[in-house]
């Protein structure tokens, strides 16, 4: 996030790093900067998102290296339209629920409004909600 989004000289120079990144040898498959953000699903207020190669997770450093090697397990840092394998699964039962649904994408985004949705609870946030509510699964 830049503090303040006018600020070209700073957009710049995040877009330099960033393309130095992907280029070299620090373990980044891929990234999106600026307006290429949010379509991808990304938080509307970054301005850089960048993923790491398979095998590599971010580093939750501010100092050293971005990535770090890692064994797979639960990581973060990549994309699941970069790596379907890493996508999650999605059950529902119960009551309001319909027997038998699928949905393609669920996204973690949309389970706490569907759930509130289920309770009959108004769920809002300041910027909105970001995520949906699966009304495709209620019976």
């Amino acid at each position: 996030m830049i503090s303040d989004p006018n600020d070209a000289a700073t957009k710049a120079q995040v877009a330099a790093v960033v393309a130095e990144l992907v280029a070299g040898d620090y373990g980044i498959n891929a990234a999106w900067v600026g307006d290429q953000v949010e379509p991808l699903g990304g938080w509307r207020d970054a301005y850089a998102v960048l993923e790491a190669q398979v095998g590599w997770t971010l580093s939750g450093s501010v100092t050293g290296s971005v990535t770090e090697p890692v064994s797979l397990r639960g990581i973060h840092g990549h994309t699941p339209f970069n790596h379907p394998e890493i996508l999650g699964s999605f059950l529902a039962s119960g009551y309001g629920v319909a027997q038998g649904k699928r949905v393609p994408t669920v996204q973690l985004l949309d389970v706490a409004p569907t759930i509130a949705s289920l309770l009959d609870l108004e769920l809002t946030t300041p910027g909105g909600l970001d995520g949906r509510v699966l009304t495709e699964i209620f019976a």
